[in-house]
């Protein structure tokens, strides 16, 4: 089993299945695990193919790593697992029978793939659940967004994010888009910085540990590290895991407050 470590020492990532991997993480050490796994949409990540035999057997082994990433959480932590809207909803009972539900986020964006036979997709969904329903982290005042309309019961630093998260994709023009040499689109579902910003800044305080079990190219760590968190990472890929180092290793704890455009 590789691992890597960045050049602060808070930041390690592992290379391997995560299935595997897991059982070295010690329990009880993370507040927050945010999930970005394979969708079962048939796209190809390198040397992994995102795509099961059926429903049935994609959610039997989503459950699998849920389990296992079940038990790193601290007592008052936060789980968040992106999907597809066709697959994530195999999950949820499941999910509610192991942990207290909070949200089901739709991250939305304006731009995609145009369709002709079907209406053009355009969101995926984030399923935030806690360990606990009384013990969690919640800091709603680094996430707060701009009044649409003020009254006397509004908060002037601004209101709670709704649970629709309107935030560009990572485009193949985009400033933060990880290429290869030749100019071709690394890792097909990179995620925004700006989605892993709010996530972790409404989850976790200073100094938390993160868990993220399918790494892709480390825009989880990189968030935790501008943030002062600390972050462990797995990715089965060896060529991406090399690509979040290297991206750790360039990133900087930030020390201004961020406006609302960067979380």
């Amino acid at each position: 089993m590789n691992k890597l470590i960045d050049n602060s020492n808070n930041h390690e990532i592992y290379i391997g299945d995560c299935l595997k991997i897991l059982d070295e993480i010690p329990d009880c050490s993370c507040q927050l695990v945010f999930a970005d796994p394979p969708y079962n949409m048939g796209k190809k990540f390198g040397n992994n193919h995102d795509k099961w035999e059926t429903p049935e057997s994609y959610r039997t082994w989503c459950t699998q790593w849920i389990e296992k990433c079940i038990t790193k959480l601290t007592k008052n932590g936060s789980i968040m697992i992106m999907g597809h809207p066709r697959f994530s909803a195999y999950l949820i009972p499941y999910l509610d029978s192991k942990l207290v539900y909070t949200n089901q986020i739709i991250y939305y964006y304006t731009d995609g793939m145009p369709e002709k036979k079907n209406f053009e997709k355009r969101y995926e969904v984030i399923m935030y659940y806690r360990m606990s329903e009384d013990s969690y982290i919640f800091n709603i005042d680094n996430v707060r967004v701009p009044l649409v309309r003020y009254d006397k019961t509004s908060d002037p630093r601004g209101k709670n994010p709704n649970d629709v998260w309107q935030i560009h994709r990572v485009r193949w023009n985009s400033k933060e888009r990880v290429s290869l040499p030749n100019g071709k689109i690394l890792h097909a579902s990179q995620k925004p910085i700006r989605l892993m910003r709010r996530i972790i800044l409404s989850a976790t305080n200073e100094g938390d540990t993160i868990l993220d079990p399918f790494l892709g190219t480390g825009t989880t760590a990189v968030a935790a590290k501008e943030l002062g968190r600390r972050s462990i990472g797995i990715e089965i890929n060896p060529e991406y895991a090399n690509v979040s180092l290297n991206r750790l290793n360039n990133t900087e704890k930030i020390y201004r407050e961020l406006d609302y455009e960067e979380r």
